[in-house]
């Protein structure tokens, strides 16, 4: 009997034991848990941190065309402006801003921009690529200014565009087709230049044109099948050039196309 109970009382104790070591072990585990959950929330504030550093942008450097930015955002400062902030902005009007140069990076950030309007400036040149980052552009005016020449690649990345006005510019040769990606481009305004010449090449790429604006230039002659890839084209003003009439079947030209400012031989 005495025997059964000095068994019975060391493996009670045993037990025991077996128990502390379980508890210790299990809290140290809790301690190394609580460490690295500390840790992770330590990392995510430094990531979060991080995160909002790398989405503000400086728009100091974009003189003029930052503090209209600043401006029509309802800001104080062009330091630290919040990505989110420049997402927001639709519609940035540079009219008659006197502006007459741009650089590359003019307007980046402003990936949810759907017009913009450059009317009423000096600007003579556009740098290569300067619309790139506007995917969402659906309206851009160029009209009255200095452009005298537009870069093959000058119009890329905007293929969701509807509206392009080039109108009151000194435009006069196409050495290069820079419209061929505007393929949803429903008006094209190119009236009040000094264009020479168009051909089929210029105009091949915007199967969705509807109302295409030639008046008041400089051509003298329609070269066969010019206007031939323009399916839904509906208005086409042909004004104040050096010709006064067209025949639809050798331009092109669909019979439901409304012909302005010069005689239509069917």
């Amino acid at each position: 009997m005495l025997a059964k109970l000095f068994f019975g009382a060391a493996n009670l104790e045993k037990s025991r034991s077996t128990r502390i070591k379980i508890l210790v072990v299990y809290m140290k585990s809790v301690g190394l848990i609580h460490m690295i959950l500390s840790l992770m929330l330590a990392l995510g504030f430094v990531l979060k941190a991080n995160a909002h550093l790398e989405t503000t942008i400086d728009l100091c450097h974009r003189g003029k065309i930052g503090e209209v930015i600043i401006k029509q955002l309802q800001l104080s400062s062009c330091h630290n402006v919040p990505q989110e902030k420049l997402s927001s902005l639709l519609h940035l009007d540079l009219s008659d801003k006197d502006l007459k140069e741009l650089s590359l990076n003019s307007f980046e950030n402003l990936n949810s921009l759907e017009s913009l309007d450059l009317s009423h400036n000096a600007i003579e040149i556009l740098p290569e690529g300067i619309f790139r980052p506007l995917t969402h552009l659906k309206e851009l005016y160029l009209n009255d200014n200095k452009i005298t020449w537009l870069d093959i690649e000058m119009f890329h990345g905007l293929e969701n565009l509807l509206w392009l006005d080039l109108s009151f510019n000194e435009l006069s040769k196409f050495i290069s087709f820079p419209f061929q990606n505007l393929r949803h481009l429903k008006g094209l305004e190119l009236d009040y230049n000094s264009i020479r010449e168009i051909n089929y090449n210029l105009l091949s790429g915007m199967i969705s044109l509807e109302n295409l604006n030639l008046s008041y230039n400089t051509i003298k002659d329609i070269p066969p099948n010019t206007f031939g890839a323009l399916n839904a084209l509906k208005d086409l003003d042909l004004q104040g050039n050096y010709f006064d009439k067209i025949s639809r079947q050798r331009s092109g030209l669909s019979p439901l196309v409304r012909v302005n400012g010069v005689f239509v031989l069917d």
